[in-house]
């Protein structure tokens, strides 16, 4: 499995340790990248804001893919990850997300990742 599959990939079904391992390590990639071109290019205020812009851009076209495919494991279409973006609902959704098992075998958005057990160490 690639970086690109694992972090911006909108197929398929992702169950809930590699949705939350991913999410705890695409947060601290994006973190640890920010601090370092904030401490590089804070002087140069363009050349920051040009860079932050991109980061943020692909961090969040990331956490899209992984809120895509955890709700494909739940069985529910893309539309759904929409209630991400309102403001009291985010909160009860990203707790949907981490804690809430996935479809047990297949559904229509693929096989079950517990089954052959890809799922479970597959971070």
């Amino acid at each position: 499995m690639d970086f690109q599959e694992m972090f911006f990939s909108f197929d398929g079904r992702l169950n809930r340790k590699p949705y939350i391992l991913r999410f705890l390590l695409r947060n601290a990639i994006v973190w640890c990248l920010g601090y370092l071109i904030g401490s590089l290019f804070a002087p140069d205020g363009t050349m920051f804001q040009i860079l932050a812009f991109a980061l943020t851009f692909i961090a969040a076209l990331s956490c899209l893919s992984l809120y895509v495919r955890r709700l494909h494991d739940l069985d529910h279409g893309s539309l759904m990850v929409l209630l991400a973006f309102i403001p009291l609902i985010s909160f009860f959704f990203a707790v949907y997300l981490m804690f809430f098992r996935g479809t047990i075998g297949p559904n229509s958005y693929g096989p079950d990742p517990l089954a052959d057990g890809r799922g479970i160490d597959a971070w």
